[in-house]
This record gives C-alpha cells, structure tokens and sequence, in this order.
C-alpha cells in the first residue's frame, strides 16, 4: 500500500508543475505540460496547426525501480530471517 502511495505521489511530482514544464520544454514545445492520466506522463501541446503529444518524465522510472528493489529487498530479508515462513 505504501510503495502504490509513493509511485503515485511521484508520478504526479514529476509529470507536473515545472518538471511537466520542462519535459514539454526539452520535446520542442514552448507551452506548458499538463498531467495526463492516459496516456500516463506530460501533455505537451502546441504548434500551427496545434499538435498534443504525450512524454513520460524519464526521471519517474527511477521511483518505481527504487520500490521494485525495497519490495524484493523486504521479502528477502524476511524470507532469511524464517526460511519456512512461520511467523
């Protein structure tokens, strides 16, 4: 529950406010960047004829990487402490 909690929350911080900004910024676009919820990442719109496009900030795939590895690392250490897995 806690680790769902914490890859929402940055999921969130990095595809919006001023890091939406600047992924829209870095892609060629000159407005700002919106969350988008589907396709998941920043919604960067703009150009004549307006164009939409939407870019996944590369540095949220760190987060769930990092709770990937404390979720395997929880189990492991467990797992070590009562092999059997009595308690």
């Amino acid at each position: 529950m806690v680790y769902g909690a914490l890859t929402l929350a940055s999921f969130v911080y990095f595809n919006s406010g001023s890091r939406g900004i600047d992924v829209c910024l870095e892609n060629g676009y000159a407005g700002p960047g919106h969350l988008s919820w589907w396709q998941p990442g920043t919604e960067c719109t703009g150009g004549e004829p307006q164009i939409t496009e939407v870019y996944l900030n590369t540095t949220f795939v760190v987060v769930p990487a990092i709770v990937v590895f404390l979720a395997l690392a929880t189990w492991a250490i467990r797992l070590a402490r009562d092999p059997r897995g009595t308690h």
